[in-house]
């Protein structure tokens, strides 16, 4: 179920970011909770892929103004409809210097060529970190989170695809948890202190 407002969000899917001591931004995307649009004609699913680019990037944006943000450390998290629109956000956004994609994959519809993942995937160059569960109905294993892996535009060690047991949200929260963090530590560096 989507909720309608982010004032309804629960964190926790996110907090251990922030309990890992960096710093997380949870922008809210043209399109979800208190933003949803109705879509009205032919070009709104790509009008609306174009309006949340733009909202990333002025996310970006805000933290790059922030003298309490390392510029150079900053990171993607994308979960379920994140991780699907970061393949977009993370093959256009260069700021961008570690990617984790939870719960994602290619979508089974076919959309827009230019919203469509299978376009975008190749142009990525953060190194990226595909997580899922390994019987997750919504992106199967073999059907779409495999050709998504194989798509990413990075040599082998700049990427990586761990698959843990469980559905969309993998089980075994500790281990998926300890893999995020450790990505983000490899890429972005450990936290001081």
């Amino acid at each position: 179920m989507l909720l309608r407002s982010s004032r309804d969000l629960q964190l926790l899917f996110v907090d251990f970011v922030i309990r890992s001591g960096r710093a997380l931004l949870y922008p809210v995307y043209k399109g979800t909770y208190e933003r949803i649009v109705p879509a009205a004609g032919p070009n709104d699913r790509r009008d609306l892929s174009i309006a949340q680019v733009k909202d990333m990037q002025r996310s970006i944006d805000y933290l790059l103004m922030r003298p309490d943000i390392a510029r150079e450390r900053l990171g993607f998290f994308g979960l379920s409809t994140g991780a699907v629109a970061g393949v977009r956000f993370t093959a256009i956004e260069t700021r961008l210097k570690a990617s984790v994609l939870m719960g994602g994959g290619i979508l089974p519809v076919r959309l827009p060529p230019e919203t469509e993942a299978l376009n975008f995937a190749p142009r990525i160059r953060t190194p990226t970190l595909m997580v899922n569960g390994r019987s997750d109905f919504t992106y199967p294993y073999e059907t779409s989170q495999v050709p998504l892996f194989r798509l990413l535009g990075l040599p082998p060690e700049r990427k990586a695809h761990v698959t843990f047991e469980g559905g969309h949200i993998p089980l075994r929260p500790h281990e998926v948890i300890r893999t995020i963090l450790d990505w983000f530590d490899k890429y972005l560096g450990q936290i001081e202190g």
